[in-house]
């Protein structure tokens, strides 16, 4: 179950982010977790956050194990691919859409 922390802007998220997001909801489900949704386009972000555009949100995490937030991590980042940035943060999880350009380096 997705639930949105109020206050939160979900308004003109990018469609890649809100896939993300359905992604992440499906992984939280499957470890017995609800998702909410804690920062989209509001709050303070860095001046360069991807979270002004609409590319990046922030998920709850305090109500999840220690033992399954790393496999969790990894089962939403192999799902999304390398077009996506998944980092556990001190305080929650923030995922971003930032393509890769195929003569970055990164494979």
């Amino acid at each position: 179950m997705l639930s949105i922390k109020p206050g939160v802007n979900a308004n003109h998220l990018t469609p890649a982010i809100v896939l993300a997001l359905i992604v992440c909801e499906r992984v939280y489900a499957d470890f017995g977790y609800a998702t909410v949704l804690t920062s989209g386009l509001e709050g303070r972000h860095g001046e360069t956050s991807l979270h002004y555009a609409g590319a990046a949100i922030d998920l709850r995490t305090r109500h999840v194990a220690q033992a399954h937030l790393r496999e969790m991590v990894r089962a939403i980042s192999d799902a999304l691919g390398r077009d996506f940035d998944v980092v556990l943060e001190a305080t929650h999880l923030h995922v971003e859409h930032q393509p890769r350009r195929v003569d970055d380096g990164v494979r």
